[in-house]
């Protein structure tokens, strides 16, 4: 009897011990797979985004759930940035339909000009429509030409709210302008030279005569900090029609001090619209 309950004893202490050594060994693994993920964020907020992600605050709100469209929505968003721009603790504010990393795209077909699609390649490349002082407010450089104007909108923005940018030059007034990143440029201008070896970004006219210009910003990634920076075409904010937009803030302290006016203004204009979301870069890019 004796021997029977010795042998229960070493059997439980031995599965006590047991026990003890997988909780450890498990405990040991999930440090170590959190000593690798903590590496391995450190090592993503070590590389250039091409985008500043101190100070930005990104504001979405939704004039299209009261019934604001067209002109009337574009209308909006005018009166917004115009209050927010005004504001202290703001050192510069614009909108744009797409914002880095936040999981949104806009691809459009392409015609590419004198560049010669090659059989594996897509003819689309990303779009993205910005206010004058969104590359600013992003911290992206812009390396040639220069930043939109509100002159680089049409007067009058009708419904339906976007119109496909197959044909530039039958969109009327004003000329059509783009922006494109380096990537665009170096993919689609490369084999264009000059023998000025002035840039070939900047387009002197278009085919109905009426001037053109383009200018080039800094890649910055939009959709992968890990993978490469692909061709980005940026047009002015209204030139396609009137969509949700989002209010991009540059702040001259801590955004979220921002957060609590940028609503009030927003309620200022009209308080049935909702402030869907409030966010800094930074927020974003850990996301």
């Amino acid at each position: 009897m004796k021997n029977e309950v010795a042998t229960i004893g070493r059997i439980r202490f031995d599965l006590r011990r047991g026990l003890v050594v997988t909780q450890v060994a498990i405990s040991l693994l999930l440090l170590i797979g959190a000593g690798l993920f903590v590496r391995s964020l450190q090592n993503l907020r070590s590389l250039d985004p091409g985008f500043a992600r101190e100070r930005v605050l990104l504001v979405n709100v939704n004039p299209q759930q009261s019934g604001y469209k067209g002109q009337r929505l574009r209308d909006f968003y005018e009166r917004l940035l115009a209050r927010v721009r005004n504001m202290n603790g703001v050192r510069v504010a614009s909108l744009a339909a797409i914002t880095p990393l936040a999981g949104s795209r806009w691809e459009q077909r392409h015609p590419g000009g004198s560049y010669t699609w090659k059989p594996d390649e897509k003819p689309y490349v990303d779009f993205n429509a910005v206010s004058r002082g969104y590359f600013e407010s992003m911290g992206i450089p812009l390396l040639a030409g220069r930043d939109f104007t509100p002159e680089d909108n049409p007067a009058f923005t009708p419904d339906p709210s976007r119109v496909q940018p197959k044909e530039p030059e039958k969109l009327g007034p004003p000329p059509p302008v783009a922006i494109v990143n380096e990537a665009f440029a170096k993919h689609f201008f490369a084999h264009t030279s000059r023998s000025d070896g002035t840039s070939p970004i900047v387009i002197s006219r278009t085919p109905t005569g009426s001037s053109r210009s383009s200018a080039s910003s800094k890649d910055s990634k939009y959709f992968n900090i890990r993978e490469a920076v692909e061709p980005m075409v940026y047009v002015p904010m209204w030139r396609f029609g009137a969509n949700g937009t989002t209010l991009c803030v540059r702040a001259t302290g801590r955004p979220e001090q921002l957060v609590s006016a940028v609503r009030r203004e927003t309620a200022n204009i009209d308080p049935a619209i909702p402030v869907l979301q409030t966010l800094t870069m930074e927020e974003q890019f850990d996301t």
